[in-house]
């Protein structure tokens, strides 16, 4: 529903400056607007589309944001525009998923500036758990163009969710012209004087050196009946003793304070894993009792040693009977595997014909809409998902441009924080349906005390398999191509989406031993087994999910050791030999560095070699 795309077309737009006090607002003493703008501000008050048609715009607020105001009613719009619009349609839709159900809608005259418009009844409850979607037609006339002059008012910067259109059942957003004057209108009698939640809220990266300063960024909200001038604000490291800092802001109701502070870590705060909590305090030297919804926990792992990481996985979740899927599928396929430190795995979605059954519980994880993906699973501060979505890219910038992010992508994240070696040799019997997988750990003391247990994982990934994907044909039309060979196919989750939990010796290290049955329809030359390690999880879909980050991983091609019965044989061979890294790259076997190695002997057999 909500395609997240920079910019829709391009706007002629004008600048015009408009300060405004709260008592100018027309609201009675019990009513307050919410939205992403809350005063009487215009910077841009002829903003154009060019274009004659009538467009359907508004502003889309998350439910997480709405929740603070659960169990007031929407008595109403407040609308700014350039100029008189005429009789146009205002509207009030709730979202709950994929699904948009129109509310209220009403036709009022629209005069140059800003107007209200009071629903008819006695108003609409905001309910948890669903999104608004409110604005009104924008109705651009052939006039309008030649003469160059909208009537589309915004404030501000451009803002995710502020000024959206809404065409054929689906969400766009516009850029360029900043937030649209939308706002709704609720009865604030039953909300508490004060009261805080937060928008952006930001600690960095969650791995933080041992001497490194930990800053929060966050943009505080007001969503408290009254003006809040003053806020103390209180932070805490797992149960020590909590710190403050006292604001002077400047916060109307429904107003947002940003807040850019370096955190001062207790003294003792060692190698490991650790909870930061961030809590108000007082407003106005009134207490604010702590909760769930006024507080934010984050989890941070300081640690002092870290080792390279082998490769970087780069999983996407898509849909083959899905044409959106197509375009991710073929920059992913352009991407290569940078040398071997780039590991590609495409997980496609239940109910299509090369879904896995263990796929399943990762689409719920990560695939909140098609296509997306992750990048060693791991959460980039200030995102909403884990994932990426892939319609922010592809199709509005060129193909070798996107091929060029995805790359420096993976070679930022080559180089994020790892606490763990992965060593893997493997066998496969007579007749390749039996794979059989020893992998080595080697760990520092960091992995232990910031996971806990960790858990190893084993995928089966096969190029060159041919299977139906939608696609589009001549004039637009949807086809299906039948005989479309896809790459990265993620065969088997072999130990599913949790792993198996791995028990570290006294000298952090682990042997552990994988039988994976292989299908006799899979071609073991085109098929390499990936072995990956993250934090272990009983449940399937853990309570935070920003914890389940791929800390190393490892790819072993089983074209080399199809059909072989042996690998460590000593019995002489003539011939020359070649050399693999644990990883699979090959490597000249006559400047091998000190290390564990595959060699691949002339006769096809395999045995292990340390070089020292």
């Amino acid at each position: 529903m909500f395609r997240k795309i920079t910019s829709l077309i391009l706007l002629a737009v004008a600048a015009l400056s408009a300060a405004a006090q709260e008592s100018d607002m027309g609201l009675a003493s019990n009513e307050r607007v919410i939205g992403y703008t809350v005063t009487n501000d215009i910077d841009v008050a002829n903003g154009a589309f060019g274009q004659a048609g009538t467009y359907s715009l508004g502003a889309y607020m998350y439910a997480d944001n709405l929740k603070a105001y659960a169990g007031c009613r929407i008595v109403g719009l407040r609308v700014a525009v350039g100029m008189d619009l005429g009789r146009t349609r205002m509207f009030l839709y709730t979202a709950d998923g994929n699904q948009m159900s129109l509310t209220h809608e009403q036709r009022q005259r629209l005069y140059q500036g800003w107007n209200r418009v009071d629903f008819n009844g006695d108003g609409f409850l905001i309910e948890e758990g669903k999104d608004l979607f409110f604005g009104y037609d924008y109705v651009e006339t052939p006039e309008m163009v030649t003469a160059d002059q909208g009537g589309i008012a915004a404030s501000g910067e451009d803002t995710s969710g502020a000024t959206l259109l809404l065409r054929d059942d689906t969400l766009y957003p516009v850029s360029g012209i900043g937030k649209l004057c939308v706002q709704l209108v609720i009865d604030a009698t039953n909300m508490p004087p004060y009261s805080v939640t937060y928008g952006f809220f930001d600690t960095g990266f969650k791995y933080k050196k041992a001497d490194e300063k930990i800053e929060i960024m966050t943009t505080i909200r007001n969503v408290g009946r009254d003006k809040i001038t003053t806020l103390r604000m209180g932070w805490q490291y797992d149960d020590t003793e909590p710190q403050y800092a006292d604001l002077t802001v400047n916060m109307p109701s429904g107003g947002n304070y940003t807040w850019n502070q370096k955190l001062a870590k207790p003294a003792g705060l060692g190698i490991g894993s650790h909870t930061l909590r961030v809590f108000p305090v007082q407003a106005d030297g009134v207490e604010i009792q702590s909760s769930d919804e006024n507080s934010r926990m984050v989890n941070i792992a300081i640690y002092e040693s870290t080792v390279p990481r082998s490769a970087v996985l780069f999983e996407a979740y898509t849909n083959s009977a899905n044409t959106a899927s197509l375009g991710l599928t073929s920059i992913i396929n352009q991407c290569g595997n940078m040398e071997g430190k780039a590991i590609f795995a495409q997980h496609h979605s239940p109910g299509t014909p090369l879904a896995t059954p263990e796929s399943a519980a990762f689409f719920e994880r990560y695939a909140y809409a098609p296509s997306v993906f992750t990048i060693n699973r791991a959460y980039y501060p200030g995102e909403n998902y884990i994932a990426y979505s892939a319609s922010d890219f592809i199709g509005l910038l060129p193909d070798d441009l996107i091929v060029s992010m995805f790359q420096d992508m993976v070679t930022q994240d080559l180089g994020s924080p790892n606490f763990a070696t992965l060593g893997a040799t493997g066998k496969c019997n007579a007749d390749n349906s039996l794979l059989s997988l020893e992998v080595n750990i080697d760990a520092l003391p960091e992995a232990q005390a910031i996971y806990g247990t960790m858990a190893a994982h084993v995928m089966i990934i096969e190029d060159n398999v041919k299977s139906a994907q939608a696609a589009t044909g001549i004039g637009g039309r949807p086809i299906t191509n039948n005989n479309y060979i896809h790459h990265n196919v993620v065969r088997l989750n072999h130990t599913g989406v949790k792993g198996q939990p791995v028990t570290l010796d006294g000298n952090n290290s682990a042997k552990l031993n994988f039988e994976i049955p292989l299908d006799a329809s899979w071609k073991p030359a085109d098929m390499r087994a990936v072995v990956y390690i993250t934090k272990y999880f009983d449940e399937e879909i853990p309570a935070d999910l920003r914890d389940a980050d791929i800390t190393n991983a490892i790819a072993i091609p089983l074209a080399g050791i199809a059909s072989v019965d042996e690998i460590g044989t000593d019995a002489a061979v003539e011939g020359p030999s070649a050399f693999y890294t644990i990883g699979g790259v090959e490597v000249d076997g006559d400047n091998l560095a000190p290390g564990l190695y595959i060699e691949r002997r002339a006769d096809g057999s395999a045995r292990k070699i340390l070089v020292k």
